[in-house]
């Protein structure tokens, strides 16, 4: 579990630590009433998602929300804490595209609270791919690599587990 460090609220841009690397937990602030989250990836390669928190009159819009895993969500709660908010606050999540570390816990958080999810237009056959129950998630990335001509990688990557339940 990571945990969210509470001196990494910061109050402007201009007082990150430029020696801090970018997805060291914690809540920034990216102009005012907009926070970055950096929640945690399970990948070697890739550490964290970037998750936006928007103020707004009637509560929080997120911008893509984490993974669904349990480290991602406490990080979110965590985050929201320290912004003075909790998951019931987050009115809407926008999500930019359909990839596990930017839609997966939206799923989740509109199952538990009921929040409005939107996606765009563009994602809608894609969504219809990773919803197919016969096909995963993992199974349709892999033929998608495969006909973007990357078959060797989509080959690397086959006997990989794929973490998430079908029902996300």
């Amino acid at each position: 579990m990571t945990d969210v460090v509470d001196d990494q609220l910061l109050a402007s841009p201009a007082e990150a630590d430029p020696a801090l690397p970018w997805h060291a937990p914690g809540v920034y602030a990216v102009a005012e009433g907009v926070f970055r989250i950096p929640l945690p990836l399970p990948d070697e390669g890739l550490h964290s998602v970037n998750v936006y928190a928007l103020e707004g009159p009637d509560g929080l819009t997120l911008v893509d929300s984490g993974e669904a895993s349990a480290a991602s969500r406490t990080d979110l709660v965590r985050a929201l804490a320290a912004l003075g908010h909790g998951v019931q606050d987050v009115r809407r999540i926008l999500v930019t595209h359909v990839h596990r570390d930017h839609y997966t816990l939206a799923v989740a958080l509109r199952r538990e609270t009921g929040v409005e999810l939107h996606l765009g237009r563009g994602e809608q056959a894609s969504l219809r791919l990773v919803a197919d129950p016969a096909r995963g998630m993992l199974r349709t990335q892999l033929d998608m690599l495969v006909a973007c001509g990357a078959a060797a990688l989509a080959a690397d990557l086959a006997p990989a587990d794929d973490p998430l339940p079908a029902s996300i």
